[in-house]
Parts: C-alpha cells; sequence; structure tokens
C-alpha cells in the first residue's frame, strides 16, 4: 500500500486493484487538495482503515478474492467502521449491480470511466454529510452526558429533601401546635415535591438508558389521568394561595391512558401553573376532565384561566420555542420553552394541544386531547 501525504483533512481511501485506477482518481483528489490514501485489495483495504480511520471511501466492485461487496458488508458489520461513507466505482452497472451496492450499505455509485466533475462533486457532498453526521452524533452524545450527569446532580439532594420532611412530618405528628395541620399539610407538599422530583430523576436516566442501547420508545404505563390532575392541584396549591386563586376540578369523563406518568405530569403541569402565574390575583380558575372532541375514543383535559386574553395573532405561534405570554399578573421570570415542549410530548403520543379564548370575560381555555381508552 503506498500512501500520498497532504496536511489537509479530510482523507478518502481509493481501493482499486488496478494501480492506473488508482494513479487517476489519486490525481483527480490531490489537484482538488483533498488528502487520500490508496489499497491495492480488498485486505489492504480493510487493514488501510483500522489504522487511517479514513472519512470517505471510494471502492472498486470487482477485485480478487474479496470483492468490494465483501469489503463493504465487512466494514459495515463493525459499529466502529459501520459510519464511513462507501462510494462504489465499477464498469457494470446493471440494475441488479446498483441494488446489491446499495444493499451492502454503500451510499453512492458511480460508473466508470467517470467524469473528474462527477466524481469530485458527490466526493464534496458524501464528505459534507459525513461531516454533518459526526457533529450531529457528537452534540446528542454531549446533550445526552448532561442531561444524565445533571439528572445524577440533582438526584442527591431531592433524595435529601425526602429523607428530611420525612422527619419533620414524623416530629410534627406529636407537636401541639394550633396551625399545625397547615404546617403538616405544607411538610407534606415538600415531601410530595421531592418524590416528583425523584421520580423524574429516575425516568430521565432510564430513558437514557434506553436511549443508548436501542431506539425503543419510552415504556409507557396505563394511568390514572384523575389522579394525576389531583395530584398536580395538590402540588400547586400553595402557589394558588398566595394569589388568593380558587381552582375548581371537574370530572365529568374518568379515563385512563397509556403514557409515562412523567411525561403527563409535564404537560398537564405547565399548563397548570401557567395558568397561576398569569392569572389575576383572586382568579378563579377551572379545570375539567372530560370526553374529547377530536377522538372517538379519549380524553380532553382544560384549564381555564383569568388571565389577560390571548390574541389571535399570537395564539398562532403561542406553542413555538420563547413564545411568552402576557406577564401583567406575574412576577416570574420566563423563557418561553414550557408550551413548546408540551407541544411536542403532545405530538408525540398523537395527541392535540390547543388554546382558544375565553366565553365569557377576560381569559383563555387551553386543551389537551389524548387517544385513550375510558374507564365504564
Amino acid at each position: 500500500m503506498e500512501t500520498q501525504e497532504h496536511s489537509i483533512t479530510p482523507k478518502v481511501l481509493i481501493v482499486d486493484d488496478e494501480p492506473q485506477n488508482l494513479r487517476l482518481v489519486g490525481e483527480i483528489l490531490r489537484r482538488a487538495d483533498i488528502s487520500f490514501i490508496l489499497a491495492l485489495d480488498g485486505q489492504e483495504a480493510l487493514d488501510a482503515v483500522a489504522t487511517e480511520k479514513p472519512d470517505l471511501i471510494l471502492l472498486d466492485v470487482m477485485m480478487p478474492r474479496m470483492d468490494g461487496f465483501a469489503v463493504c458488508a465487512n466494514l459495515k458489520k463493525s459499529p466502529d467502521t459501520a459510519s464511513i461513507p462507501i462510494i462504489f466505482l465499477s464498469a457494470a452497472s446493471s440494475p441488479a449491480e446498483v441494488v446489491s451496492g446499495f444493499t451492502a450499505g454503500a451510499v453512492d455509485y458511480i460508473k466508470k470511466p467517470f467524469v473528474r466533475e462527477e466524481l469530485l462533486a458527490r466526493v464534496y457532498t458524501h464528505l459534507r454529510l459525513s461531516a454533518t453526521q459526526r457533529q450531529l452524533d457528537a452534540e446528542s452524545k454531549a446533550k445526552a452526558e448532561l442531561i444524565a450527569r445533571l439528572a445524577h446532580d440533582i438526584k442527591n439532594p431531592s433524595g435529601a429533601i425526602k429523607g428530611l420532611s420525612k422527619y419533620i412530618i414524623d416530629e410534627l405528628k406529636h407537636c401541639q401546635h394550633e396551625n399545625l395541620p397547615e404546617i403538616l399539610s405544607m411538610a407534606q407538599l415538600i415531601q410530595d415535591s421531592a418524590d416528583g422530583m425523584t421520580d423524574l430523576v429516575i425516568g430521565i436516566l432510564d430513558e437514557a438508558r434506553r436511549s443508548a442501547h436501542s431506539n425503543e420508545n419510552s415504556v409507557t404505563e396505563t394511568i390514572q389521568v384523575a389522579e394525576v390532575i389531583e395530584y398536580l392541584l395538590q402540588l400547586n396549591s400553595l402557589s394558588a394561595r398566595e394569589k388568593d386563586i380558587d381552582i375548581d376540578f371537574t370530572n365529568t369523563h374518568p379515563a385512563q391512558v397509556a403514557i409515562s406518568r412523567r411525561i403527563l405530569v409535564e404537560m398537564f403541569d405547565n399548563l397548570l401553573n401557567n395558568a397561576i402565574k398569569y392569572s389575576s390575583e383572586g382568579a378563579n380558575i377551572q379545570v375539567r376532565l372530560k370526553s374529547p372532541q377530536l377522538f372517538a375514543s379519549g380524553m380532553r383535559f382544560e384549564v381555564i384561566d383569568q388571565a389577560p386574553t390571548i390574541t389571535a395573532e399570537k395564539r398562532a405561534g403561542l406553542f413555538s420555542p420563547f413564545a411568552q405570554g402576557d406577564s401583567k399578573n406575574t412576577v416570574e421570570a420566563s423563557h418561553g420553552v414550557g408550551l413548546s415542549i408540551v407541544q411536542r410530548l403532545v405530538k408525540m403520543h398523537a395527541g392535540k394541544l390547543g388554546v382558544e379564548a375565553r366565553e365569557q370575560g377576560d381569559g383563555n381555555r387551553f386543551y389537551i386531547e389524548l387517544p385513550t381508552s375510558s374507564i365504564e
């Protein structure tokens, strides 16, 4: 195997049992200032890939002992080399051979004799695609590692909060104080919040582990929807009380849905939390679980607030990232990403997220509809 050294990356491996073909392709790449290495047969190609790690392979099909299809199949079996793009070069270009090339894992097929400009155009295209894919893979890996690290870092303090709140509750049960029921209720909320945080962290870590080993969807469970809503009403009761907001829950359609509890909590809590945040002092918020309008069998979760009515123009882009509501009734900071996350989660489960003006007075009706089976 002979090597042509260049200081410019990326690097292309050229494989052909005819030396004149190697010289021809090598000269084309050299004039284009593309670094390359050469191999005269299939085994040399495999050895070169193992030591040189090329970014693209130009592979002849017809070679003695090990043809191009066999080389390609060999490379695609290994996780270390499966992502290297392969372009077949061949004098034969019957439909059957072209199909065999793509079936083996090639990204492109060029017929000999080839035109210099065509060869370079395809080389540049697949080098760019390969570089982009590597960058996306690296960013995805870095993001997954960051999420897992953050989840791990949250796990210990949430466990401490859970343990301390249990201790406080146990101690308070033996005390005498005129406000003891209210204090116990607040301590219970702390413990429930810690439980929810722990469940969230465990869910994130489990999904990160599953994503690292397979492309399977998140494991779902059958959730009693009303129980989740009751839990969220309790969780948000303190923030509602601080603004003297009443929340009425009406359940006319007991339902269950096959979904991750963590995802259902995240979707519903965003709507409920926003209603409290943006509604005026002393407002009344209505929460409803009812029959759906969009699905023959399903459920509809509604939150009707008393916040400034969102105009039709703003409603059109409300679920886009960084869209924000009217902050007149809140001092809390908002980054405008919550509803876009809800939109993504709802779409993942073939549902519908929407908003419309309240029928009477200021306010908005946010709703989530999900296909599900109701409990009779």
